[in-house]
């Protein structure tokens, strides 16, 4: 079992080791996701996700920001469930995203989210 990133100085991951943490194959137990370059293990909290399991485990093995960003509006209440999850962050020589992700895709998905949660009117 890996060591959980407690203290001051987070363990370092790689997209690799991420891309292996889906919930699926050979680490069927463990689900990791990526949110601004922090790396979080959602392996006992995805069933209990307020947006349902499935939305946040598709995710899983793979950078979450922008859906992120796009759903979650009040940053503060989110951190507190956050933080108890948080075990790294991508190590300095790991790009943003990871390498399989097409960036022009990802941004033109999450405008098209915020576009259709618009409240009426606005």
């Amino acid at each position: 079992m890996e060591e959980r990133g407690a203290g001051p100085e987070l363990r370092r991951f790689t997209w690799e080791e991420i891309a292996q943490r889906t919930g699926r194959g050979p680490e069927a137990e463990e689900r990791w996701l990526v949110i601004d370059r922090k790396v979080y293990d959602i392996s006992r909290f995805h069933r209990r996700h307020p947006g349902g399991s499935r939305v946040i485990s598709h995710y899983a093995g793979q950078d979450a920001t922008d859906p992120f960003i796009a759903f979650h509006l009040d940053k503060t209440l989110v951190k507190k469930y956050m933080n108890p999850l948080l075990i790294g962050e991508l190590a300095p020589d790991q790009p943003s995203f990871e390498p399989s992700k097409n960036v022009n895709i990802s941004k033109t998905v999450v405008f098209w989210l915020k576009q259709c949660s618009l409240p009426s009117g606005g």
